[in-house]
């Protein structure tokens, strides 16, 4: 065979053949190459795309999630217990004072308080399901499935004595730091998941009317009656 390949007769078909082969191979190779190019640049814009994503989602400051999500997740939740059957809580939190801290030291010190809040809260509220929210200014919400009245006050009251515990400190400044927390848990009925969010701000504020550094609940006949 080899006698057949290097003879004068058939050196040219032989030539050939390997032309044939070493032109396949850097084919396939340039092709191996672009598909592997192609790949990474999918990828990588992916990876782009889920940064983005998270960033949308996320507040700057505090790194917990921001009002754009809070507005498009919270009725997925409402309907998920409403389907469900499951009570879902929702926690609203406010700074005390914050205005007079920032007057007082300035609004860099006010930054770092927000940021100790968010973490505070952050490490009680712990669960996978749960959603920490920073709602506006000094203003944080978190949202609770699958939790009622008495778990939402228990985890309400943890976070306003752990925000209590010691006073804030960085570098040569101190204060103390105070929440009020309204609280509101029920069980869907309808449509209109506005109503957990008006309960819980109207909780929050009787908190701040009765001395605030408080937790106050939503009373649940009045929210029977607005989701009748």
């Amino acid at each position: 065979n080899i006698y057949l390949i290097m003879s004068d007769s058939t050196w040219p078909l032989a030539f050939i053949v390997i032309f044939f082969w070493v032109y396949l191979m850097l084919v396939c190779y340039r092709s191996h190459e672009e598909y592997l190019r192609n790949f990474n640049i999918e990828w990588s814009l992916q990876e782009k795309q889920e940064e983005l994503k998270v960033f949308s989602q996320t507040d700057f400051l505090t790194k917990t999630y921001n009002r754009v999500f809070f507005n498009e997740c919270i009725a997925q939740q409402w309907f998920l217990a409403l389907r469900n059957r499951d009570d879902i809580a929702l926690l609203m939190i406010d700074l005390d004072h914050f205005k007079s801290i920032n007057d007082q030291f300035g609004h860099l010190f006010g930054d770092e308080c927000l940021i100790h809040a968010a973490n505070v809260i952050r490490e009680i509220v712990r669960r996978r399901s749960d959603m920490l929210v920073r709602f506006g200014g000094e203003e944080f919400v978190v949202v609770l499935p699958q939790t009622d009245v008495l778990a939402a006050q228990k985890i309400a009251e943890n976070i306003r004595s752990a925000m209590c515990k010691e006073p804030f400190e960085t570098g040569s400044v101190k204060t103390q730091l105070t929440a009020s927390i309204g609280v509101c848990s029920i069980l869907p009925i309808g449509h209109d998941y506005k109503v957990l969010l008006h309960q819980a701000d109207e909780a929050l504020y009787k908190a701040k009317r009765n001395g605030r550094n408080r937790v106050e609940i939503a009373a649940l006949n009045h929210v029977e009656n607005v989701n009748k």
